[in-house]
């Protein structure tokens, strides 16, 4: 997501640059695939990077928000880490800390079975899947 969100800077800046350029040069507008009135392809330009900005706005905060599953066992649990800490829960909670600010994670999953919820898959498909939609529009 890191490079995602690079990218959506740099494609941003090449935009901006294109949109100046172009305010001036006037192209026929569409609406629902039909002819409409005259734009520029300048102003055109910048409707894609409006969604784009959308775009990057959103990968931005699911990097902010985005959990690790933290230090359990293949089930979910920290039984294990337990009994290695001799019951310590305060030791565990903060080995938890340490791996996820280690593995640059903020927080992480509360419960989880043996692997994370999917739910975190779909956020992410989602949020790609939104960056293509943007990109088709510039075709």
């Amino acid at each position: 997501l890191k490079l995602v969100k690079q990218k959506r800077v740099q494609t941003l800046s090449v935009l901006k640059v294109f949109a100046d350029k172009h305010k001036d040069v006037p192209t026929l507008g569409f609406t629902h695939y039909q002819p409409a009135q005259l734009t520029t392809v300048g102003k055109r330009c910048t409707l894609w990077m409006q969604d784009l900005l959308l775009d990057y706005e959103r990968v931005t905060y699911e990097l902010d928000h985005l959990p690790m599953r933290g230090v359990k066992g293949t089930t979910g649990t920290q039984a294990t880490f337990l009994e290695l800490f001799d019951g310590d829960h305060d030791k565990v909670k903060r080995l938890n800390e340490m791996v996820c600010d280690k593995m640059g994670f903020k927080t992480s999953i509360a419960v989880s079975g043996q692997t994370y919820t999917r739910k975190i898959d779909y956020h992410i498909l989602s949020l790609l899947s939104g960056i293509a939609q943007s990109a088709y529009k510039m075709c």
